[in-house]
């Protein structure tokens, strides 16, 4: 995960003997000559995504090692550490403006008026995953070979983990903090845990159903980058929201048909949640005339494969099964019940 920070921690160890030019806030007008003069071949010789707006020389080592930092039109800036007859080594200024160990302040952190807010340089990228986020801080957490991983924040809220795509064309991700529990080696340390779930929060409120929440889990996600999360709401009702790669609700799933969706919910009492719902639709039996003790009257459940029924409709949006075809219910209430009729109708037959 850190291979990328080693080479920052080297650059570092460098820098901290290099010229006192590191500590100045000020920026020199001979630095910037210096910068804008040495960067477009430092640009193209280290593949840099950057159409050059601004440079300076930052300083010099004794080993010849020079430093720059260049800001760009519309992406993020970059700090590049230059040596005599080897390619140059390219650090954003997100991953320059690190801390250091101890928690000391970088002595190379972008500088340049368009570089003082390195995170917003994130923001085109987190766009193009589909995101709507205005970057207000950001956080290098490491990286891998072919991957930059960042948390970014976002005005008006919203915590991420970004996952930059080196190369040129690659495919960039983003997902909630609340996707990475206590168990991933990636931590998000820029917002709390309570700040995390009010994005979850955010989601539900989203959906086609409506939830108060009171609890929120992430179940898991999918190998094309589709999120599943659980919520529970107030009156026993609970769902599985399942988040598109660019953050929508594509469906809200009710608990009590998610048993088989990674071990059905957890937060929910399916169990109850059914006994009510058995409830409603033994209701609705009784209001259509039919004694609900009755092995013949129908109940009606949503997504069961049920026998046909050849005169009698179920409700718009359900599906009619029989209690006949439930042995149970049919001792218990074979001695309770006379012949099934329903005044002036006929009683429901199979066909």
């Amino acid at each position: 995960m850190r291979a990328f920070g080693i080479s920052l921690a080297a650059a570092l160890i460098v820098a901290a003997v290099a010229s006192s030019a590191f500590a100045k806030d000020d920026i020199p007008p001979e630095a910037r000559t210096a910068g804008m003069k040495a960067a477009p071949a430092l640009i193209a010789a280290g593949h840099i995504p950057c159409t050059l707006a601004d440079a300076r020389m930052m300083g010099s080592a004794a080993d010849k090692t020079n430093f720059y930092e260049i800001a760009c039109k519309d992406s993020i800036g970059y700090v590049i550490v230059a040596k005599p007859n080897v390619a140059p080594t390219t650090f954003d200024c997100v991953m320059a403006g690190e801390p250091q160990p101890g928690g000391k302040p970088s002595n190379m952190a972008c500088k340049l008026p368009a570089n003082l807010n390195p995170g917003a340089g994130l923001t085109p990228v987190i766009a193009a995953t589909g995101r709507s986020c205005a970057v207000d801080k950001a956080h290098y957490i490491g990286s891998t070979s072919d991957l930059d991983i960042y948390e970014v924040t976002c005005t008006g809220g919203g915590d991420y983990v970004l996952q930059r795509a080196k190369a040129a064309g690659g495919t960039s991700t983003a997902k909630l903090c609340a996707v990475y529990g206590g168990g991933s080696n990636i931590k998000c340390t820029l917002t709390t845990p309570d700040q995390q779930a009010v994005d979850v929060d955010n989601l539900a409120a989203a959906a086609p159903k409506p939830c108060q929440v009171k609890d929120r889990r992430y179940v898991g996600s999918t190998p094309d980058q589709t999120d599943f999360f659980e919520v529970a709401c107030t009156g026993n009702v609970g769902y599985m929201l399942q988040v598109d790669p660019h953050g929508k609700v594509q469906q809200a799933i009710d608990c009590v048909k998610a048993a088989d969706l990674a071990g059905g919910c957890t937060l929910t009492d399916t169990r109850q949640a059914q006994t009510e719902q058995d409830s409603i639709y033994s209701d609705l039996a009784k209001k259509a005339g039919f004694d609900a003790r009755c092995p013949n009257t129908p109940s009606f459940r949503r997504g069961r494969t049920a026998p046909r029924w050849s005169n009698w409709p179920a409700p718009t949006g359900w599906t009619a099964v029989s209690a006949s075809s439930r042995p149970r219910a049919r001792r218990r209430c074979s001695t309770a019940c006379g012949p099934p009729s329903r005044a002036g109708t006929p009683a429901p037959s199979r066909t």
